[in-house]
């Protein structure tokens, strides 16, 4: 006697499986891919976003592309944040941009060649050492803590800044021996206390990770590279 394996054909489970197949589909399809425009010009470049997804920030050109400026996004509409336009590159991290914002909204970027923090609509220059150029690239969550580089004219620093401090440089992986060899400090944490970026190690062998916390800067090494 020939013994019947097939399975029994359960309609309802099917009906169930094209329901849920399809429910997926359209969450998916309700996620939207928006632009968000420019400020009059022909490109624009969004670098960074807060913490709900609320508040945008990058760069864009301006009318007649003729240079850019750093923009804030919310609420559905971009807005410049003031500065003059700049001609130059706008490539990061030295190009006149908005690169990083708080958890509250508040930005930080370049303009006018000089690091500046953006918040309840005053952008502030916080280039408080001898005013060469200089830029934000990164800042925490609530607004207090800001990093980036500082520029001496042969090479750059990284820099910690708070309202209480103003500018203060991290140094490099080769010690606190100023203008030697550069850093620059990409991130920093939530709380403002631990600092990341990229430092040269001794004898320009190369540049490392480095990690900044409690005022002593690590090294944390490469994937086997130097």
């Amino acid at each position: 006697m020939q013994t019947n394996h097939t399975l029994p054909f359960r309609p309802r489970a099917l009906v169930l499986a094209v329901a849920l197949s399809c429910a997926t589909f359209a969450a998916e399809a309700a996620d939207t891919f928006t632009g968000l425009g420019t400020l009059g010009g022909t490109n624009s470049r969004a670098l960074a976003v807060s913490a709900d997804g609320s508040v945008v920030v990058g760069q864009s050109e301006n009318i007649g592309d003729t240079g850019w400026l750093p923009f804030r996004w919310a609420g559905g509409v971009m807005g410049a944040l003031g500065g003059v336009p700049s001609g130059g590159s706008p490539d990061f991290p030295y190009g006149v941009s908005a690169y990083g914002v708080s958890a509250d909204g508040g930005v930080v970027g370049r303009s006018t060649g000089h690091a500046f923090r953006w918040t309840g609509g005053v952008m502030s220059n916080i280039d408080t050492l001898w005013n060469y150029a200089s830029g934000a690239l990164g800042v925490s969550a609530d607004g207090a803590v800001v990093v980036g580089w500082y520029s001496y004219g042969e090479g750059s620093l990284a820099f910690r800044w708070t309202a209480a401090t103003g500018m203060v440089l991290l140094a490099d992986l080769n010690g606190p021996r100023l203008f030697t060899y550069p850093s620059m400090a990409y991130g920093v944490s939530a709380d403002g206390g631990v600092v990341v970026g990229e430092s040269m190690i001794t004898g320009d062998a190369g540049s490392h990770a480095f990690r900044w916390t409690g005022g002593v800067m690590s090294d944390l090494g490469s994937l086997g590279g130097g």
